[in-house]
């Protein structure tokens, strides 16, 4: 008898504690997240945090086009500008990587039947992939992705590559931001870091060796999988903040 009520006491206590989860929610634990600007130069091979670059050169990386651009529809400036999210060094908006196929993240305000067209470009100037599609009518933040069976080249390593997005809409309103992005290769201890962290420790470790495009693409698949979790919500915040992206930091992101 003294068993049976224990074991009813058991499950009862279990009962609370799963309802409170439910209630207050159950988050991830929090990872202090630190985006260090990258330095411009050609730095060679990525070692990690801290010293984060070996080689030196005096190419200048970096565009100077603008990174957020407002938008008037019907004599009315919209609340949150057309925005490339990307790093911007001595006004120059450039971020680095370590994928051959990496993501490229904008904020596009809600605009009805608004055309966006994504170009990357070589050094050269030379067209590597372009990209046409109409907006979801959302004033959201999204990433469009480098395809990897469609004939594209994988981005080299020390190359510096430029890429645009246009926002046409009304048939005569067409608006311009613009990036550059470079490849870096990893040594192999911080790779072996890397290898072994959690998706959670890679954001973290990607903003430590200004990886912004990989911290960005890493920290939104975790805000995807969970949707509902306040703690990325708000390191999402934080990493667009440490840029300057305040402005559509809040907005969903899809």
């Amino acid at each position: 008898m003294a068993k049976t009520k224990l074991h009813a006491f058991v499950l009862a206590l279990v009962s609370i504690v799963l309802s409170v989860f439910i209630v207050i929610g159950w988050h991830a634990p929090s990872y202090p997240i630190e985006f260090n600007p990258p330095d411009r130069g050609a730095p060679g091979r990525l070692i990690g945090a801290g010293t984060r670059f070996s080689g030196d050169s005096g190419t200048t990386r970096g565009s100077t086009n603008l990174r957020q651009v407002e938008i008037e529809m019907d004599s009315t400036i919209l609340e949150c500008p057309f925005t490339a999210l990307v790093p911007q060094v001595g006004g120059k908006n450039y971020g680095l990587t370590l994928d051959e196929y990496p993501t490229f993240f904008i904020h596009i305000p809600k605009i009805p039947g608004a055309i966006v067209e994504f170009t990357l470009s070589g050094e050269n100037g030379e067209a590597l992939y372009h990209t046409r599609y109409l907006t979801a009518e959302r004033d959201a933040t999204f990433g469009i992705s480098l395809p990897r069976h469609a004939n594209v080249p994988p981005l080299e390593v020390d190359r510096i590559y430029s890429w645009q997005v246009s926002l046409e809409f009304k048939s005569s309103s067409i608006y311009v931001v613009r990036g550059e992005i470079e490849r870096f290769e990893a040594t192999p201890e911080f790779a072996k870091t890397l290898e072994e962290a959690s998706l959670g420790e890679k954001v973290v470790l990607y903003a430590e060796a200004s990886l912004w495009y990989d911290a960005v693409k890493a920290l939104a698949d975790l805000r995807r999988a969970d949707p509902g979790n306040l703690q990325l919500r708000a390191d999402w915040i934080e990493l667009m903040n440490a840029v300057g992206l305040a402005d559509i930091a809040y907005k969903p992101l899809l």
